[in-house]
Parts: C-alpha cells; sequence; structure tokens
C-alpha cells in the first residue's frame, strides 16, 4: 500500500508514458519523414499509449493515495481502488492522530481489507457513522463502483 511521499506504480507508469507521448510530438514533420515514419504510425502509437493510461485508472490528485494493492479482491468486489484524500485528511488532523497508531507509514505495512474496515481497524477506526461517514456506500471511496445486481 502506498504512503505518502510515494509514487504508486500506476502513477510511475502514467508519468513514463506521459513523457513518451510528449516526446513523440515534439518531433518535427521533416524529421519524421526523413526516417520513413508517417505521422499516422506516430499518432496511431500515441492513441495506443494514451489508451493505456486509462487503463491505469483515474489519475490520482497530487498528494493523494492510490489504495490498489488487492486488485483481484477489488475485481471481485466489483468496485475499483480508493484514492484515499490524504491532503483532506491533514487539512483536519495532526499526523499523529493517524500514524503510527492507526496506520503505519511504511509502504506495503498496512493490510487494510474490508473486513478489517469494519471491524472499527484502518479507515473504519473513524468512519462508522460516530465521527465520519460510515463505510457502506461504497462510492464514497471507492472507483469504478458497479450497480448491484
Amino acid at each position: 500500500m502506498p504512503q505518502v511521499g510515494t509514487i504508486p506504480a500506476s502513477t510511475k507508469n502514467r508519468v513514463r508514458l506521459s513523457r513518451r507521448i510528449g516526446a513523440l510530438s515534439r518531433v518535427s514533420a521533416g524529421a519524421l519523414r526523413h526516417v520513413g515514419i508517417s505521422f499516422t504510425i506516430i499518432f496511431t502509437l500515441a492513441l495506443i499509449e494514451a489508451a493505456a493510461l486509462n487503463a491505469a485508472g483515474p489519475p490520482v490528485p497530487p498528494g493523494d493515495i492510490r489504495l490498489d494493492d488487492k486488485i483481484e479482491s477489488l475485481k471481485k468486489a466489483g468496485v475499483g481502488p480508493v484514492i484515499f484524500p490524504h491532503r483532506k485528511h491533514e487539512k483536519l488532523y495532526k499526523c499523529g492522530d493517524c500514524h503510527p497508531k492507526i496506520f503505519k507509514d511504511k509502504h506495503g505495512e498496512n493490510d487494510i481489507t474490508m473486513k478489517k474496515n469494519m471491524d472499527g481497524q484502518f479507515c473504519g477506526s473513524c468512519h462508522n457513522a460516530l465521527k465520519a461517514f460510515a463505510l457502506y456506500n461504497c462510492k464514497k471511496c471507492h472507483t469504478n463502483v458497479r450497480a448491484a445486481r
């Protein structure tokens, strides 16, 4: 699980792909003709890379954290990753309110699951309808929530 100050792998891939697309856009048309590469091929490659960016999920605002380390479980539940609004929480609370008593600071040290949240651990230590909204509305936290069957 990502921690503050780390960049999730999906974000690193987005940045890498964005840089490639940017580099492709800086190649002049004359240079493209010179090496025999058509604009159509370059444009197609850019579209493919843009599609790969979208497949990685919604962008994470700066300072926020994508929680997507349990992707198989998320798929089974019919929900996407959580985009944790860390910046918003920083404005409301002190670091010591959550770290390290609720969340460990080290990447990968927090085994967050919905069961643990519902049992009052991790997010559930506040999001229990007493201090903050309850965890029963999936769309409040998860992206790509499928409609109930």
